[in-house]
């Protein structure tokens, strides 16, 4: 199906990395002092021990001297914030002394993206509730219950965002900062509680967000006083197609690199894929038509992007949608992975995800961070330019997947997709497999909320959820969403 698409960036999508990680390097296997060196110099540690006192200024680690073994300070005394206290000794210091080789190695390929400083804002939010000011003094995102969940984001898109909305209302743009590339906030409730999921992969995943400068044209997923990136309900689930694909992009990459620590997840993403299981699609609120663009920091004639209704799209496309009892989401509908287009099935980030971490698994990492490297400078900056040409995304999915599969060293998952090609017929018109493998299966589903306030700019937001067998059973799915801590 041809459809009228900014192609500059697809083809990016679609191409640039996949080429680049065809050519196989060694992965890194361990840190080495260069590795600890290099880190000691890029991670800027600030320690907020009381955030409502929004006036106090954090306390700026040593990094130095706790490579050396001093640990001193209001941070290292702190019975609250032991989990963050193993993460600073994980990234700085050697094995002998707490340190994690493996994370200290892969910390320094994805800093060397942009080989700037990254500020990490260390919280504790035990004591009680962060208030709205403290929120946005620390640059923290709420997990719904007053906490900082973790969230990270690019300087510069933030800095570029900042200046446009300036211009837009006739005010001043902000001093950037170009010194850093970029910031992430964590704090202790969430981040070593386990209700944010694998600490490590969560930490990973924040990381590459600081690196990653592609422009995700959000102002174009602003409807009627609503964000769309991630659909009508701000929630997005690990399993489903959002509008933006900007966005997919993003956190496909991000994705791509935490599952390098975070096994458990990619066997259950891998078992989802192979068992042809079902992708969520949120419904517009609003009907499908052309809308000017009311955000405060946009053009009227920036028209909100017609991929806010994927899910008509998908329909239309005759994609098989299916039921459930009862069904996983109100507000939601539910495809079979294979019976989705290919130029609509990049709409979830974990089919980029998956074909890209089995390809740095297989092939190493190394090429494919130094892909990324180059697709970061190609996406900078990137938008349409109101230049739109008509594109074949089925011919260039087909032509990539085809590619894929001369390889010698061919990935797991796309000789699975292979060998599945010829009962995806039989299993468009089955019925749905989410009442057995979801309602039934052990482990979570993974659901991520990006809730964004304009003002705030690109900042990414992540709110992991997760959702439990017993509430699924239950029908109350969109009440357990809103639980956030345990």
């Amino acid at each position: 199906m041809n459809r009228l698409v900014p192609l500059c960036f697809r083809q990016l999508l679609l191409v640039s990395l996949f080429t680049a990680a065809c050519f196989g390097a060694a992965r890194p296997a361990s840190a080495d002092d260069a590795d600890r060196t290099y880190l000691l110099g890029k991670l800027v540690f600030y320690y907020v021990d009381t955030p409502n006192q929004t006036t106090v200024p954090p306390l700026i680690l040593d990094n130095g001297a706790i490579a050396r073994g001093t640990e001193s300070g209001l941070f290292w005394t702190s019975p609250k914030v032991p989990g963050l206290q193993r993460l600073v000794r994980a990234l700085v210091k050697p094995p002998s002394q707490g340190g994690d080789e493996s994370l200290q190695s892969l910390a320094a390929w994805i800093l060397k993206v942009l080989d700037k400083p990254v500020m990490l804002t260390l919280v504790n939010d035990v004591d009680a509730p962060l208030s709205a000011g403290a929120f946005t003094r620390w640059d923290a995102c709420d997990d719904g219950h007053g906490r900082a969940w973790p969230c990270a984001s690019n300087i510069a898109t933030m800095d570029d965002w900042r200046a446009t909305c300036a211009r837009r209302n006739n005010e001043a743009p902000p001093a950037r900062r170009d010194y850093w590339a970029g910031q992430m906030t964590l704090g202790q409730t969430v981040f070593t509680t386990g209700s944010g999921g694998n600490t490590l992969a969560t930490f990973v995943h924040e990381l590459v967000h600081t690196q990653d400068r592609s422009d995700r044209q959000d102002v174009r997923f602003w409807l009627s006083s609503r964000w769309y990136n991630y659909g009508a309900d701000g929630k997005h689930y690990t399993v489903e197609a959002v509008p933006n694909l900007r966005a997919t992009y993003q956190e496909g990459i991000a994705n791509t690199m935490a599952l390098t620590v975070d096994s458990e997840m990619r066997r259950k993403m891998f078992k989802w894929f192979a068992d042809n299981d079902v992708v969520l699609v949120e419904k517009a609120l609003a009907p499908r038509s052309f809308y000017l663009n009311d955000h405060p920091c946009a053009s009227a004639f920036e028209f909100p992007s017609q991929d806010i209704w994927l899910y008509d799209q998908l329909r239309v496309a005759g994609a098989h949608e299916v039921t459930s009892t009862p069904p996983m989401l109100a507000g939601y509908a539910e495809f079979q992975i294979r019976s989705i287009p290919p130029q609509f099935i990049v709409h979830n980030e974990y089919i980029i995800s998956l074909t890209f971490s089995e390809y740095a698994w297989h092939m190493g990492l190394g090429k494919f961070l130094r892909a990324i490297k180059t697709n970061d400078a190609a996406l900078f900056r990137t938008s349409d330019g109101g230049q739109t040409v008509l594109a074949s995304d089925a011919v260039l999915h087909r032509t990539y997947f085809r590619e894929v599969l001369k390889s010698n060293d061919q990935p797991a998952c796309l000789i699975h997709f292979r060998k599945q090609q010829r009962h995806a017929k039989a299993d468009a018109h089955g019925k749905s497999r989410v009442g057995d493998q979801l309602h039934d299966r052990p482990g979570q589903i993974r659901a991520r909320d990006r809730s964004r306030n304009p003002a705030a700019g690109q900042r990414v937001k992540h709110r992991r959820v997760f959702l439990r067998p017993a509430q699924r059973r239950q029908g109350d799915l969109k009440r357990f969403a809103q639980r956030r801590i345990g």
